[in-house]
């Protein structure tokens, strides 16, 4: 089954960005595609929505220091599914 699960992280100023991913369940594990303003990344297989969630946050602490060069962003990671077994 596919579903969407939307991240975010708000900046310093206020401004919130949203992130789609579409995760595909086979053989029990995680896989998904995040995109983003013609960003795609496509994390491994993992067997919980935590390693998912540790994943993102690493790629995208590190993507908001990229983007404005300011070690002090800070990333507040929310997700919003519909009916995942894996999140419940």
């Amino acid at each position: 089954m596919r579903e969407a699960i939307f991240i975010g992280y708000t900046d310093p100023h206020g401004m919130e960005f949203k992130f789609r991913l579409i995760h595909f369940l086979a053989n029990q594990k995680l896989a998904i595609k995040i995109e983003d303003e013609g960003d795609t990344l496509i994390l491994p297989e993992v067997d919980n929505i935590k390693e998912i969630i540790e994943l993102l946050r690493a790629w995208e602490e590190d993507a908001i220091r990229q983007r404005e060069n300011n070690p002090h962003y800070r990333l507040e990671l929310y997700l919003e599914t519909m009916s995942n077994p894996a999140i419940e």
